[in-house]
This record gives structure tokens, C-alpha cells and sequence, in this order.
């Protein structure tokens, strides 16, 4: 007998836990306050990078991509993300909330 999955979810409050707000965990989750908030999901193969910015309870699809990531806003414009695309990998930066992404190609010297 196969044992299902376990299902994962998301909780937030506004009110101090006064009230609760849940959603299923879709894939990487990204705040950067109370109420804005990207994530990343899936959708026949491909991924979703989606926003919200009502804490959660609605989601705007931004950008369909091909590669899956770990996303880090610093604010509602700019962010990054460690790519993966099968066994590639890429560092890529939004200054648009998500909308475009650009490859980094990070270079480390010694000083």
C-alpha cells in the first residue's frame, strides 16, 4: 500500500494571530513584508513565477519560465534567484518584480 505525499501549507497573520491566512505550498515562497510576496510553481512542465500583495490570499502569475529557483526579493522591484534548468544552474536578477530576469554571469577575483 502506498502511503500519500504529505501536504504542506503555508500560514500567516496580520492581526497578531488574531486571524489566519493558509495556502498549499506550491514551491519556494518569497516576503518581503505583510503583504507582498512572490512564488514560484508548476503548471504543465513548465514554472510559475507568481506575486501577491494582499499577504497571500490571491496570486498574479508574473512570468511563465522554463527553470525552477530559490527567489530572494530585497523589495517589491529587485530580486534574484539560483536557477536550475535540468543539471545547469544560473544566478538571475529581476529589477522589474519578476517580469524579466537577466543571467548574472557572477565572476569571483582575489583582491
Amino acid at each position: 500500500m502506498q502511503e500519500d505525499a504529505p501536504v504542506d501549507f503555508y500560514f500567516y497573520s496580520t492581526d497578531e494571530g488574531k486571524t489566519w491566512i493558509s495556502w498549499q505550498q506550491a514551491g519556494d515562497v518569497e516576503f518581503i513584508n505583510a503583504s507582498n510576496g512572490w512564488r514560484m510553481s508548476t503548471l504543465d512542465g513548465s514554472y510559475l513565477i507568481e506575486q501577491t500583495q494582499d499577504g497571500g490570499r490571491t496570486w498574479q502569475t508574473t512570468k511563465d519560465v522554463q527553470w525552477q529557483g530559490d527567489l530572494d526579493f530585497i523589495d517589491a522591484q529587485n530580486g534574484w534567484a539560483l536557477a536550475s534548468y535540468g543539471a545547469d544552474f544560473a544566478l538571475v536578477k529581476t529589477s522589474d518584480g519578476g517580469k524579466t530576469w537577466q543571467d548574472m554571469k557572477p565572476v569571483v577575483t582575489s583582491q
